[in-house]
């Protein structure tokens, strides 16, 4: 159990990264209100809760606040906790209703999804050393994880986008093992759906991420595994920054 101070330094990052994410999402003409003095924080607060070994917990917020200039007033909403991994918080929210998608033949044709299966592959993969091989790979999955929560809580409420996860979870074992071979337009076809449904309903910041993988769906077209991965991998690698100074424009001193 975490002792006292490091939940505290961990709240105090949470409601730091809060208040950041609030103040850049904020307009130039939101922030000029801000300025102006006529917009303050009333109060803020972290709720601490227990969830259970899941890809998604929802916990009813029913917060009540007490402000000397605005009164009593309450909060009331819910919060969404997402597994950590974002492979893993997929699989257990396309495996809740997994049993109704195989067993409807009008929903999906072919194999019966398995998204565990999905979820074993992924792992085999980055420990055999293959996600290694594409450091740019990292970066990606890292944005991924930024917007787990959201993209589950998306995934639980619209049922024709947590089938076509389904099938992106069962298909990818085949595909891992199979990365000579050209990637199937259908996988292709289905993870710009998925994506495509994220950018609509998700937050900026998930629309940006969405958008930009969507484009390197596109890229990939026609592709093999081995290339689509180094497609991923270019994509998601970050530019070396040099330290180096440009050199000085120098002038030749003239000799009298």
């Amino acid at each position: 159990m975490a002792i006292p101070s490091a939940i505290s330094k961990a709240m105090d990052d949470i409601h730091d990264a809060v208040t950041n994410a609030i103040i850049d999402s904020m307009s130039v003409w939101e922030k000029a209100w801000a300025i102006s003095g006529r917009d303050e924080s009333i109060a803020s607060w972290i709720q601490i809760f227990k969830a259970p070994k899941s890809a998604m917990a929802s916990n009813v917020i029913n917060q009540p606040s007490i402000s000397r200039k605005y009164g009593t007033w309450t909060l009331n909403g819910s919060v969404t906790v997402a597994d950590a991994c974002a492979a893993q918080a997929v699989a257990d929210t396309v495996d809740v209703d997994i049993a109704a998608i195989a067993s409807s033949r009008s929903a999906m044709s072919g194999p019966k999804p398995n998204p565990r299966a999905g979820l074993e592959a992924m792992r085999e993969f980055r420990d055999t050393g293959g996600f290694r091989k594409y450091p740019g790979l990292a970066n990606w999955w890292r944005q991924a994880r930024a917007h787990t929560a959201e993209t589950v809580l998306i995934l639980s409420r619209d049922r024709k986008t947590r089938m076509t996860a389904a099938r992106l979870m069962s298909g990818i074992g085949d595909l891992l093992k199979n990365l000579r071979e050209q990637v199937p337009p259908d996988y292709l076809k289905q993870s710009s759906d998925v994506f495509t449904a994220l950018e609509k309903k998700g937050s900026v910041g998930l629309k940006a991420f969405a958008r930009r993988a969507s484009a390197v769906i596109r890229q990939a077209e026609g592709l093999n595994g081995n290339d689509a991965l180094r497609l991923w991998d270019k994509t998601g690698t970050r530019p070396k920054a040099t330290n180096k100074k440009p050199p000085a424009n120098r002038t030749k001193k003239s000799e009298r």
